[in-house]
């Protein structure tokens, strides 16, 4: 099983996708400041995302972009629209009969389908914290992975208004994150840290694929550094370089990532998480635990 692979499984989605709306003529909304990532798909014409700190996005038909932060930001077909908060929108706009919300009516039309991706564990996964606090996926770039067909389900789903769409469309959203990840993946900078850049490296990725296989192991940067073929010093420098994190301390988000899913999934008492996440003690684990989840493992299992 590849790093990517192995970080992905333990990525916990729940997404919720926000009714089609068409807007027409100059239009924007508000989107505060609340937990999980959003997106945003253009079906038709344009619009731009803007988070502050972060340059404009500006999507075409069939783009998608995710904020991927709990950022407040906001979407608008031209830089001057006007703007609505998105509560008082969705309150004063009602579905129409056929699924879609409309707005306006003189002007250039622009269909747009929002969303919300809520990650369970983004403090310790190293995949979720690598990501950009926006990023933006072209059609062209998107139909290389299926995006362009998940899109369409994701549109017919929630027109329907059949029977379980709801839980349909938690799946199609879950599809489209991983896809659109992928696609990024085709899409990385080329300097500075990077978790990516550092899975794909044939060296450094040698040794985080031992680090996710046996977290439990007594691991030291001698013995990682052998795994990638190279010298101490070097390894640690270049793995630092890439990760954003020295190789200990990587060593201890993961471990920490893989029990806190281990105490949501499954019965074990935290003597036995402890254990299976390499601490010597039940005590010394829930320490670290702690610095680390603002919380003990018990009150986290809760």
């Amino acid at each position: 099983m590849d790093v990517l692979t192995e970080v992905l499984n333990t990525v916990r989605i729940r997404s919720t996708v926000h009714c089609p709306t068409e807007a027409t003529g100059a239009f924007g909304l508000s989107i505060a400041e609340k937990d999980g990532a959003k997106f945003c798909l253009v079906l038709k014409g344009h619009c731009w995302v803007e988070v502050e700190g972060q340059k404009a996005v500006r999507l075409e038909e069939g783009d998608l972009a995710i904020v991927t932060r709990s950022m407040a930001h906001t979407i608008r077909t031209s830089l001057n629209s006007p703007i609505l908060r998105l509560e008082a929108f969705l309150a004063s706009h009602p579905r129409s009969p056929d699924g879609m919300v409309r707005y306006g009516s003189e002007g250039e039309k622009t269909v747009i389908i929002g969303g919300c991706f809520y990650f369970e564990d983004f403090q310790t996964s190293p995949l979720l914290r690598a990501l950009p606090v926006i990023f933006h996926i072209t059609s062209e770039q998107g139909r290389a992975f299926g995006m362009e067909a998940t899109i369409q389900a994701i549109l017919s789903e929630s027109l329907s208004g059949r029977p379980g769409a709801e839980t349909v469309l938690t799946r199609l959203s879950d599809i489209l994150f991983i896809q659109a990840l992928r696609a990024y993946l085709t899409h990385l900078p080329e300097c500075g840290a990077n978790w990516f850049r550092a899975a794909l490296d044939p060296q450094i990725g040698e040794a985080l694929t031992a680090i996710h296989r046996d977290p439990s192991q007594e691991w030291r940067v001698s013995t990682l550094a052998s795994y990638a073929a190279m010298s101490r010093s070097a390894f640690a420098a270049r793995f630092t370089q890439l990760v954003g994190e020295p190789p200990l301390h990587y060593v201890t988000r993961w471990r920490l990532h893989k029990a806190a899913r281990h105490l949501c999934e499954k019965n074990d008492s935290v003597a036995q998480v402890a254990a299976l996440s390499g601490y010597q003690s039940e005590a010394a684990f829930s320490k670290v635990f702690k610095q680390w989840m603002g919380q003990t493992p018990t009150a986290f299992r809760r």
